[in-house]
């Protein structure tokens, strides 16, 4: 039997969770070997960090390590890499994930093979010519889709087709985890827009759905073995294909699964209209996020070039108060060129919003987007810098934080980052007093939490209902 063993590079917790989600890429890789490859084991590590990797291999004592790495963690990756190869020189190891797949030349010496873009059925060829070949020099030429060292040199393959139809790969191995009362599950794979910062685009280079019955069969499956009671729709855009979400929503509701669960998932405020609101509504969905990104125009434009705009990004609020959904918002700011008063566009949206919540990020470049091409361009980044820069932690990484806008110095810009993330717990305050108070005499009494103390007095009852 071919023990594997598959490692999420990460340096350190993911704060910005807002509950423990498994793993998904890792875990159709470790779902799709189980059904295609003959007598495999197959073990995860999440989230693991850099100190306690050599013991857990010892321990589970594997003959292939997969890592799986997003760019701000490769450093990890690389480091756990070569603690594996340091146990064992025989063990293969294999890395994937987005930023392999956009600088294949990053491919690390302690890295024996990299897979590019979708790695199921690559990585299952990988097993079999290691369990057909052993562990010395695999046939990594005849694999497509993959990159690997050759006498010194780095080598790539051509490029493998994506998996059609997409209901060929099996339900993640949610069996590896413990499942609490919320569950995440990726309905497509792809995002048809091209925004300047987004690399999903090039990683999928297309949109695939799976079928509305294949993911109503996984939410059922994931509902009779872990007793869920809210379920993550986690895709880059859940509603790009609108006779998909009613069929869904249909089968929801004809399997009775809207009175057991709760949905959140992501909408984009162009395609979020009543009908499709009406949709959501039924399958049960009560929370949805949309990355309005930013309150001006002319950034709204620049980043996500003409394909949205800021009334499209009003309308949809309005559609989704109307509804009742929850709305969280994801914002950045920081990019090229936004100056100051563009920022305060962005506060001013968020403050005068009913949005409930929202995350704010400082923009980063990463690899195959139109804005790491802009960074290149002004000695910004490349391709062999450090990667633990581009970590999007702007608060514990502010000293060193890589900076794209000259218009706003870094001084003012950390002004704006705090005067913006001030109204997330001014949004939560006006919450918390709609849920204690009521909705009609919520807002009388909100004023009154900004007296110093009268928030903290009333801690325990907000506490209780926040």
């Amino acid at each position: 039997m071919t023990s594997i063993l598959l490692i999420i590079a990460v340096k350190k917790p993911n704060k910005f969770s807002s509950y423990p989600k498994i793993p998904l890429g890792v875990s159709y890789i470790a779902s799709y070997l189980r059904k295609y490859n003959d007598s495999v084991q197959v073990d995860i590590i999440e989230r693991s960090y850099e100190h306690d990797v050599s013991d857990l291999v010892r321990k589970y004592n594997p003959d292939i390590v997969g890592i799986s790495s997003s760019t701000q963690n490769y450093n990890s990756a690389c480091s756990i890499a070569s603690q594996v190869k340091a146990i064992d020189k025989e063990i293969l190891t294999v890395i994937g994930g987005h930023h392999i797949t956009a600088l294949p030349q990053n491919l690390d010496r302690a890295i024996d093979v990299g897979v590019l873009g979708e790695g199921e059925e690559t990585f299952s060829e990988i097993v079999r010519a290691y369990e057909k070949n052993g562990p010395g020099k695999l046939p990594f030429n005849d694999i497509p889709g993959v990159v690997f060292w050759n006498e010194g040199k780095i080598l790539a393959t051509n490029k493998r087709n994506l998996i059609k139809p997409l209901d060929k790969i099996p339900f993640p191995a949610r069996d590896i985890f413990t499942i609490g009362e919320e569950a995440n599950i990726l309905t497509s794979r792809g995002c048809p827009y091209k925004c300047t910062y987004c690399a999903a685009g090039s990683f999928w280079s297309t949109v695939r759905f799976h079928t509305p019955e294949y993911v109503v069969g996984e939410i059922k499956d994931v509902i009779s073995k872990y007793k869920v009671k809210a379920i993550s729709i986690d895709d880059d855009l859940f509603i790009a294909d609108p006779k998909r979400v009613k069929e869904i929503s249909r089968l929801i509701q004809e399997e009775g699964i809207n009175k057991k669960v709760r949905f959140f998932c992501h909408c984009r405020a162009n395609l979020l209209n009543e009908e499709i609101a009406g949709h959501l509504k039924s399958m049960n969905v009560e929370k949805i996020g949309i990355g309005f990104e930013t309150g001006s125009e002319t950034v709204l434009n620049r980043i996500k070039k003409g394909s949205v705009s800021m009334q499209q990004n009003k309308n949809a609020l309005k559609v989704a108060k109307k509804f009742g959904f929850t709305v969280h918002g994801y914002f950045m700011i920081g990019s090229p060129n936004e100056t100051r008063e563009e920022m305060m566009e962005t506060y001013e949206f968020i403050k005068d919003s009913p949005i409930d919540s929202f995350d704010l990020s400082v923009m980063i470049p990463f690899p195959a987007t139109e804005i790491w091409d802009y960074a290149i361009s002004r000695n910004l980044v490349a391709e062999d810098m450090n990667w633990d820069l581009l970590d999007m932690d702007f608060v514990e990484n502010n000293k060193e934080y890589l900076i794209l806008d000259d218009k706003v110095s870094k001084k003012d810009l950390n002004k704006l980052y705090f005067k913006i993330k001030n109204e997330i717990n001014n949004k939560r305050k006006k919450r918390t007093c709609e849920k204690v108070f009521g909705k009609k005499l919520g807002p009388l009494v909100y004023p009154l939490t900004n007296i110093p103390g009268v928030y903290e007095l009333g801690g325990s009852l907000l506490t209780k209902h926040g």
